[in-house]
């Protein structure tokens, strides 16, 4: 996977998502913002549908997530240090206009997916020390 601008709906570059290597543990972890990969950015052999199956239409929002986290069960992802995408937010797209909120729900179901519950029970203790700390 690559790297992935952030534009707005005028084209203007606005941030910019860094992938970086990661496998399950990583995923896993992490199921906000900055985590998941960025969808334009990842490149995949179609054999990784065949093995493991298209998106999942059920899900609105996150049908990548899920999809990243099927994927990472037993692939890892690797990073090339080239923006190879632009990811456009406007007012009329599914998540519109940077609105993190609406995807949140659904992640967490993706997550329940994925993480066993002793794992989820142990990820959350461990976010509750970080802040902490």
């Amino acid at each position: 996977m690559g790297d992935c601008n952030l534009v707005d709906s005028y084209g203007n570059i606005f941030d910019k998502v860094i992938n970086h290597e990661r496998g399950i543990e990583q995923l896993r972890k992490y199921w906000v913002g900055r985590s998941i990969p960025a969808q334009p950015a990842i490149f995949f052999r179609r054999r990784l549908l065949e093995v493991h199956g298209c998106l999942d239409a059920s899900l609105h929002y996150v049908m990548d997530y899920d999809l990243w986290m099927r994927f990472a069960r037993e692939n890892h992802f690797y990073h090339i240090d080239q923006t190879v995408a632009n990811y456009r937010f406007h007012s009329t797209a599914k998540i519109g206009d940077r609105d993190w909120r609406r995807i949140y729900p659904e992640c967490m179901i993706v997550y329940k997916r994925y993480v066993p519950l002793a794992d989820r029970i142990l990820d959350s203790v461990q976010r509750v020390f970080s802040v902490i700390r």
